[in-house]
């Protein structure tokens, strides 16, 4: 279970919680401070992200990159961006889809972002010659960049408010 949904049962101070991924016992704060903790220091590796992305696509990227930026930059600039690629790909002609060419996938506006975050070690191109293969990834993909910016989007109000005690409050 998320430790961001524990904090509601209350009195978690000092609880101990397994990782799923490797059974290894690790201790988590889950009082409301702790909480807090945990997510600035993921708004803050969202935000590392987001800039990463930002500058991939050649978004302008300010000093003070906030949750509320990113939010902009998602609606204003990325979802078009995407819009029109998937109108791009969805062409037809009287026969059915047209063929697309591996110039065509490649004109994916985010494919430097997501080769340098999944595909790091990787030579060449991120999409394959079958068309719905890679109709199937620009979706996957586009669902990945969405969830980022999704849960960022959660951290809009904790930007908002300074004090300590008063975001506790907001996660309780």
């Amino acid at each position: 279970m998320d430790p961001k949904y524990l904090i509601r049962f209350g009195g978690f101070r000092g609880y101990r919680e397994t990782n799923d991924n490797d059974r290894i016992i690790k201790g988590k704060d889950l009082s409301p401070s702790g909480q807090v903790d945990r997510i600035l220091k993921r708004r803050l590796q969202l935000l590392k992200m987001i800039r990463q992305f930002a500058e991939s696509v050649e978004y302008k990227v300010f000093e003070d990159f906030s949750c509320e930026r990113a939010e902009y930059m998602y609606a204003s600039f990325l979802v078009p961006k995407f819009e029109e690629f998937k109108t791009k790909i969805d062409i037809e002609n009287d026969e059915g889809l047209v063929s697309k060419t591996s110039e065509d996938w490649d004109t994916y506006p985010f494919k430097n972002f997501i080769k340098n975050l999944l595909f790091p070690d990787t030579e060449g191109s991120i999409f394959v010659e079958d068309n719905q293969e890679n109709k199937r990834r620009v979706f996957s993909y586009w669902g990945y960049i969405k969830s980022i910016f999704e849960e960022i989007k959660e951290y809009i109000a904790l930007e908002l408010i300074r004090e300590q005690k008063e975001r506790e409050k907001y996660v309780m």
